[in-house]
């Protein structure tokens, strides 16, 4: 079942409607700050240091643009918020919100679930936003829409390509109860390989079922299709090699047990492995996971694939299978490293490779 809360959008397009008029918008002010769909949506980027303060910074000077990492997402709010102060676009977005809280969105569930384990149970809640970086995103049983990158009239379209977002939900639910990957959280280099293999059979099943055209050319001249084939040509270019070596180091590091100054060094290279700051909104990570997931379903049952929600240590390993024996492929060492971690279960011994 999917709840929509559409009044944090709401109270700010008032918001930025009111300040673009020049009128009084304290009043508005505290009320958008007071609301609770709002605060959610904060909530969703509390990984970027300072977001809040940088956030209510920019809303009250909006031509002056935080100096905060990442920059491009900073200046994605603020080009965001920008266009949302042009009548035109104010409207428009107050259309799109209004579509989409007349919405059922039993379809796109239906969708995620087909390729989830049976009895997946999805409870989402789908906050409205403004927001100029994030078309989707979830965290937990939430997802996130912006009205600011949505068409009053591709409303429906757009509601069947949200099953990425609630297949994403349904995986955390089997990702947040398998006790062999909370054991591993429990230290932190295991916290981040569990981070990483959850990360590529979450997008890479997302994507390559749920959401495949993120992987292929789009049709058309528009500036976003312009953007998109960019990102998608630079992509091409370095898989798979460049993706694979990628992964095989960010996983063989954190194994292998690393020290605050290297474990932290990994924990930055996946953080730009898996976010995008180019503004065409498709991380490397997302591409290859989704390619990945692509090359197993020409080679394997689909229930394999599914199964590795619940079972994504599986992940690497399945991907060789699919290969057989073309290259590149992931090294005997690491799938190793893999199965001593969680198939052999996961050891307590900081000397050894695993856990």
């Amino acid at each position: 079942m999917t709840e929509v809360f559409g009044s944090g959008a709401r109270v700010l397009l008032d918001y930025l409607q009111a300040q673009a008029r020049e009128e009084e918008t304290e009043e508005l002010w505290e009320t958008l700050w007071a609301d609770l769909a709002f605060a959610a949506w904060v909530t969703a980027y509390e990984m970027l240091p300072g977001f809040e303060e940088n956030l209510r910074a920019l809303l009250r000077e909006p031509t002056q643009v935080p100096n905060a990492e990442p920059t491009a997402f900073w200046e994605g709010f603020a080009a965001g918020f920008a266009r949302a102060r042009d009548p035109e676009v104010n409207a428009e977005c107050r259309r799109a919100l209004a579509a989409v809280e007349r919405v059922d969105f039993a379809a796109g569930e239906r969708t995620a679930l087909r390729y989830l384990p049976p009895e997946t149970p999805l409870e989402v809640e789908i906050y409205l936003t403004v927001d100029g970086c994030n078309g989707g995103m979830f965290r937990g049983s939430r997802a996130f829409l912006s009205v600011l990158l949505v068409s009053p009239d591709e409303v429906s379209a757009m509601v069947k390509g949200f099953a990425h977002e609630f297949h994403h939900i349904g995986a955390a639910h089997w990702f947040a109860q398998n006790p062999l990957l909370q054991r591993a959280r429990e230290r932190d280099a295991g916290k981040l390989a569990v981070e990483i293999l959850e990360y590529l059979v979450s997008e890479g099943l997302a994507n390559a079922f749920c959401s495949p055209s993120v992987l292929r050319l789009h049709e058309g001249d528009s500036k976003e299709a312009g953007v998109h084939n960019r990102r998608v040509c630079e992509l091409e270019a370095r898989w798979p090699d460049e993706a694979i070596e990628r992964i095989e180091h960010l996983l063989h590091g954190a194994l292998a047990d690393p020290g605050a100054e290297e474990l932290s060094a990994l924990e930055e290279s996946f953080h730009q492995f898996s976010l995008d700051l180019s503004g065409a909104g498709l991380p490397e990570g997302h591409f290859a996971a989704g390619r990945m997931v692509q090359r197993m379903a020409g080679a394997l049952p689909l229930e394999r694939i599914i199964s590795l929600v619940q079972e994504p240590w599986r992940f690497l390993a399945c991907y060789n299978e699919a290969m057989e024996s073309k290259e590149p492929r992931f090294s005997k060492r690491l799938l190793e490293q893999i199965e001593r971690a969680f198939e052999g279960g996961i050891r307590k011994d900081a000397s050894s490779v695993g856990w």
